[in-house]
């Protein structure tokens, strides 16, 4: 970058180079997934906030533009941006895998992880920076408001230790840990 200064940059995820101003490209584009960092400091260790919070001053001081997957999350950044027309929305897409599948597909997906519709479905990294304390607890008041109606709150995706021993103990929660973007595509069609 340095030698053949490009016209511009693109860096997806997080940080530009702190001497992006002096020596990199003309123009730098990023992406801001969100600034729970800010909302939530408490949800991080000292070194994922002081992290976050230098790649978001870096990304506000030097990015001609700054993606975000959101109008949420442009409304908490263009605030804190120089020219708030750097900020653009571009909704996260979607692949091609992710379709509407036969019942009969769907059904052999559902049969391995011993799951009938209806559920709840959550799919991301399962640890506490997701707010998954409030997933939890609109889950049980569903269940209080609804008795002997039992819908699963099933987690597809990597689960913290912690998260794992907590959601084990409640009724009706299936931590299902890592799934296949096929199978991912069948839970998604049942839920």
């Amino acid at each position: 970058i340095i030698a053949d200064r490009p016209n511009i940059t693109f860096v997806p995820g997080h940080i530009i180079p702190p001497l992006a101003g002096r020596f990199g490209a003309t123009h730098w584009i990023t992406t801001v997934h969100d600034v729970a960092f800010q909302k939530n400091p408490e949800l991080y260790s000292h070194g994922e906030r002081f992290y976050l919070r230098q790649a978001f001053s870096w990304a506000l001081r030097y990015a001609t533009r700054i993606i975000v997957p959101s109008e949420h999350v442009a409304d908490a950044v263009r605030p804190q941006c120089r020219h708030t027309t750097s900020v653009v929305v571009i909704p996260h897409g979607v692949q091609d895998i992710f379709c509407e599948l036969s019942p009969v597909q769907v059904d052999t997906v559902l049969k391995r992880y011993q799951l009938v519709p209806p559920y709840f479905l959550h799919v991301g990294r399962v640890v506490s920076k997701k707010n998954l304390d409030t997933l939890v607890e609109a889950y049980r008041l569903f269940t209080q408001a609804h008795p002997g109606v039992l819908v699963p709150l099933v987690f597809a995706g990597p689960v913290a230790p912690y998260w794992f021993t907590k959601l084990t103990s409640i009724i009706g929660v299936r931590p299902l840990g890592w799934v296949s973007d096929p199978d991912l595509v069948a839970l998604l069609n049942g839920a």
